[in-house]
């Protein structure tokens, strides 16, 4: 069988956006491969068959696009067409050719049918998958643009477009949901900055300082995973000895109508209770405001995360997939049973039976 050579991956690229890209390239770039020459093999074995009043039908391979014309097009089927001219699809087994009336040379048939079938299955899964995140992708980065254009949030502009799904170029799945997320980082990192913004030009002392006790939102677990986004949590801001601003997610309230009590530790959230003790009373409708703008996000947030779980499960059960099949005896095409008779012959013949 004729292998296409797969230049190695360097160590860190596999983790990487681009580089789990070409390693899904190079999978189905050596699946169409092996699929067409399983094809063509397949072809000829067929055009040998000696015909015979048994037959029932004519053996037949016939490529065609599919509806989405995914990077896998086209798609070689194996069919059996019957002298009424229906179709039917055939899987390559044994026992199905025999129904037809085919006993002779079965067992190439079967070896190329199913090469064929294993090839087309992945290619097809490789397509898909890309196809579907690249779509989600530019629908995510579109809907997000929209957000941004109907609120108040100043985001600086993208810096990379997702492409449209629609077209003939090969799509990088992997790619586009890197940018997608970066995207997203950037609209929780507006919403920050506009929060900043009110605290820092509103919320004064009466010496006219930033007050301490404002909310803000603090960006966590960012770069950790490039297809997973920021997280934002709420925290409270407050000014140390060193009048160094820090940021906390837990506060301490002592409740002084109850003399002896134990001092009560809440979690920081955006509620009219947590925004009255820690001193924003007056500010409730522009926190309430930033809570409506955090949710729009986190759907964003949850959609991209849907998303990444997919692509990155689909993904490793096809490289675990194509592993699996490294692992097995390569297939060996049957050598054509001819004397060469000239030394060119001789080295196509080697060459086609590696």
């Amino acid at each position: 069988m004729v292998k296409v050579k797969e230049q190695p991956v360097k160590s860190g690229e596999t983790s990487q956006p681009l580089g789990l890209d070409i390693q899904l390239g190079r999978i189905l770039y050596q699946c169409m491969h092996d699929r067409d020459m399983a094809a063509s093999d397949l072809k000829a074995e067929l055009t040998n068959l000696r015909t015979d009043k048994r037959h029932k039908a004519k053996l037949r391979v016939r490529a065609h696009p599919c509806t989405r014309r995914c990077s896998a097009c086209p798609h070689p089927v194996f069919q059996a067409l019957y002298p009424d001219k229906s179709v039917e699809r055939l899987s390559g087994f044994s026992p199905q050719l025999r129904a037809l009336g085919y006993h002779r040379n079965l067992q190439e048939i079967t070896q190329y049918a199913q090469l064929i079938d294993f090839n087309e299955s992945l290619a097809r899964k490789i397509g898909a998958l890309t196809n579907l995140a690249s779509r989600r992708s530019f629908e995510l980065f579109q809907d997000m643009q929209t957000y941004l254009d109907d609120t108040s949030l100043k985001a600086v502009l993208p810096t990379f477009y997702p492409p449209d799904p629609i077209g003939p170029a090969y799509l990088l799945g992997f790619s586009c949901l890197a940018f997608t997320v970066e995207r997203c980082n950037e609209l929780l990192r507006a919403l920050q900055d506009h929060i900043y913004q009110y605290s820092s030009g509103t919320i004064h002392t009466r010496y006219h300082k930033t007050k301490q006790g404002v909310l803000g939102l603090k960006i966590e677990h960012e770069g950790r995973n490039p297809f997973i986004p920021a997280d934002l949590r709420w925290a409270i801001y407050l000014r140390g000895h060193d009048r160094q601003w820090f940021s906390s997610r837990k506060a301490i309230f002592q409740n002084r109508y109850q003399d002896g009590a134990p001092p009560k530790i809440v979690l920081i959230r955006n509620t009219p209770w947590v925004l009255t003790r820690t001193g924003n009373r007056r500010h409730i409708p522009f926190y309430q405001a930033a809570q409506r703008h955090l949710r729009s996000i986190s759907t964003f947030r949850s959609r991209i995360i849907s998303l990444s779980n997919r692509l990155t499960k689909d993904a490793t059960l096809i490289l675990k997939c194509h592993r699996e099949r490294g692992v097995q005896a390569p297939i060996k095409y049957l050598v054509v049973r001819q004397k060469p008779k000239t030394p060119e012959d001789a080295i196509q013949l080697i060459t086609r039976n590696k």
